[in-house]
């Protein structure tokens, strides 16, 4: 078995940034500023956020989501409310996780380990997302939904985080 050289650190974060500069691209489509206008927000916030990720021996890592997160901010506001700009907007934000997740300083595979970090948002925005066609429009039920689903998604959170409460003692027998 032969050990490969490690690669470049643009390079290991180069399949998180692909799912950004998608998603970026569908938000620009969408968008009430022209697609131009639109595709050159997000390109650059995205390539602005890389470049700081990367440069300096990752010195400035803790500012670097930052151009990626005002870019695609300023899409998803620009965008008019409908179910593809909700979606889009919500994958973005947890893509934008498993970007940060990836880092290219710490050791492969980040956006793999930190599944769990992302994979919990990824699924409150997907449940938001499915449960906004279920319920009725008016105001009281998605109140409700909204509570039960921050509720679920805080529990899950704290099961991830401390997997013994899950695990009981033994079951009681009478």
């Amino acid at each position: 078995m032969t050990d490969r050289p490690p690669l470049p650190p643009l390079v290991r974060t180069l399949p998180t940034l692909a799912a950004l500069g998608a998603l970026s691209v569908v938000l620009a489509a969408d968008a009430r500023i022209g697609f131009a206008a639109g595709l050159g927000i997000g390109l650059a916030g995205l390539a602005f956020a890389a470049l700081l990720s990367v440069v300096g021996g990752g010195r400035f890592r803790p500012i670097a989501p930052a151009p990626v997160l005002l870019s695609l901010g300023a899409l998803a506001a620009s965008a008019p409310l409908s179910a593809l700009a909700e979606i889009t907007a919500g994958a973005a934000g947890v893509a934008v996780l498993a970007w940060i997740a990836n880092d290219p300083f710490r050791p492969p595979w980040g956006a793999l380990r930190g599944a769990l970090g992302w994979g919990v948002p990824g699924l409150a925005v997907g449940l938001a997302w499915v449960s906004s066609f279920l319920l009725p429009p008016s105001a009281a039920p998605v109140g409700v939904a909204g509570a039960l689903l921050a509720a679920t998604v805080i529990a899950i959170a704290v099961l991830f985080a401390e997997p013994e409460r899950a695990t009981g003692g033994p079951a009681s027998t009478s």
